[in-house]
């Protein structure tokens, strides 16, 4: 069961959801049973909620906090995992009002790729933490180039299964990041988004240049904050 946290607050926790959970983990289609199960006050003394006692106890639970953009830190079976770790945000935009400085626990930093709203702040979290970071080999170069010791990083390329701990595994998928950013509006969440599928590289290069010309008309504020993101990656 996982419980999610957002900026804001909780963005869900599905008590019913545990209580089907227990219910199935136990062998019974009895949903009230699970709830029964779950809530610590209605256990009955004897009877077919015996064989739950104790369960929800034993069960991993799991949060899910989300930092914004694609940075989440997952906590479960006793370790905490970075999903991403772009935290901080430029002056006056909204976030968490964190930066990866106040972050002073984590065992494993995943990364989906080495572009700074994901990968920007993982240098610093693991400066002041003792974690393991698994990244492509782009990830690992930058981080490399930023300070970061390269044994304490799993470079993987796709169809890896690494252990993170006795009961937690993660496994990683290749994928290709489709240039999304040429279009002049993004699609909506409940589109399908391919990105430019089918266009030549010679052409993603003319539609990034849009892109890089337009950060270059960023405010101070905003052009400060991303050329502070670059650090470690090439002048490519």
């Amino acid at each position: 069961m996982v419980i999610v946290r957002g900026i804001d607050g909780w963005l869900c926790a599905d008590e019913d959801a545990m209580a089907a959970a227990i219910a199935r983990a136990v062998g019974s289609d009895d949903f009230a049973e699970g709830r029964l199960a779950f809530d610590e006050k209605r256990r009955p003394s004897s009877g077919a909620g015996d064989q739950t006692r104790g369960l929800c106890d034993t069960l991993t639970m799991a949060t899910l906090d989300w930092y914004g953009c694609a940075t989440f830190r997952l906590r479960t079976a006793g370790i905490t995992v970075f999903l991403d770790a772009y935290i901080d945000r430029a002056a006056g935009a909204e976030g968490t009002g964190l930066t990866a400085e106040s972050i002073d626990e984590c065992d494993w930093i995943v990364i989906g790729h080495s572009h700074f709203d994901h990968l920007y702040g993982a240098e610093r979290i693991m400066a002041q933490t003792n974690a393991t970071l698994i990244g492509s080999y782009e990830t690992i170069r930058t981080l490399t180039e930023a300070g970061v010791p390269p044994e304490r990083m799993i470079c993987v390329a796709g169809g890896e299964t690494v252990r993170l701990s006795d009961d937690v595994v993660v496994t990683v998928y290749p994928s290709q990041h489709s240039c999304v950013w040429s279009h002049g509006q993004m699609a909506q969440s409940g589109e399908v988004c391919l990105g430019d599928l089918g266009v030549t590289w010679q052409e993603q290069r003319e539609r990034m240049a849009g892109v890089t010309a337009t950060l270059g008309g960023l405010g101070e504020t905003s052009g400060s904050h991303l050329l502070a993101s670059f650090v470690g990656h090439s002048p490519r």
